[in-house]
């Protein structure tokens, strides 16, 4: 959350700051969770954003092996 707040800081966009952890749907939670505060009324605003990093070889590997598109091998 740390990395959400600063963010929001910076940008001082003041209220709610969290970070989803939802696998590979986290950007579509995210972007529910926030649909659902606007319609409830308890947000007035909303930003949504998604990041999708891995570092790990072995990890890209079972991708590539899935053919699964996108994914960018990094070195070193």
């Amino acid at each position: 959350n740390i990395v959400a707040s600063r963010i929001a800081n910076r940008f001082d966009l003041g209220g709610l700051a969290e970070t989803v952890d939802g696998a590979c749907a986290s950007s579509l939670l995210a972007l529910e969770m926030a649909v659902d505060r606007l319609r409830l009324g308890r947000s007035d605003a909303a930003v949504v954003g998604g990041v999708f990093l891995a570092q790990v070889r072995p990890f890209l590997f079972v991708f590539n092996r899935l053919h699964v598109r996108r994914v960018v091998f990094m070195n070193g």
